[in-house]
């Protein structure tokens, strides 16, 4: 990380005629890592940290592409690094970076269908003990209480619907 940071520091000192595409790009890659507002919040382990290094990588490696070959490789030779090895750092992060994103998928469509499971039975189990309930309620008699006025010996109840005399 120093190597990287001295570079991004040699190429923002870059004049504004030989660098300022450049420049601009460095910028946007440290404002990315500076504010907090990202798609992966840092207080996500290591998932956080990862993109703002992904995002400053990636914005440094497009400031070299666009600085002519020689001042690209005197900025980097002062820096301490070279190209190949700029590549392959960001190749490592991207990889990285992509195997956990991947892994962290298959957790989650795991947990999405472990949940959906869970969801499916506790609906069935209700809907079961709904269905039960409902039946056993049509099965009881319907008598409104106080309609009924009594048997006579061997002749079943008399019952009369309310509000006639």
């Amino acid at each position: 990380m120093p190597r990287y940071a001295r570079l991004a520091r040699r190429i923002l000192a870059l004049g504004p005629q030989a660098g300022g595409r450049a420049r601009r790009l460095v910028l946007a890659g440290l404002a990315y890592w500076l504010v907090p507002l990202d798609p992966l919040p840092g207080f996500i382990p290591v998932l956080g940290q990862l993109d703002d290094l992904l995002v400053a990588l990636f914005a440094l490696r497009l400031a070299l592409r666009s600085l002519p070959r020689p001042l690209r490789t005197r900025l980097l030779r002062e820096a301490g690094l070279d190209a190949g090895t700029v590549e392959s750092d960001w190749r490592l992060v991207r990889e990285t970076a992509r195997g956990l994103v991947v892994a962290s998928g298959r957790v989650a469509w795991r947990l999405g269908w472990a949940a959906a499971r869970g969801t499916a039975r506790l609906g069935t189990r209700t809907g079961a003990w709904l269905l039960a309930r409902m039946t056993a309620r049509r099965t009881r008699p319907k008598v409104a209480p106080g309609a009924c006025l009594g048997a006579g010996p061997g002749t079943g109840p008399r019952c009369e619907p309310r509000g006639r005399s």
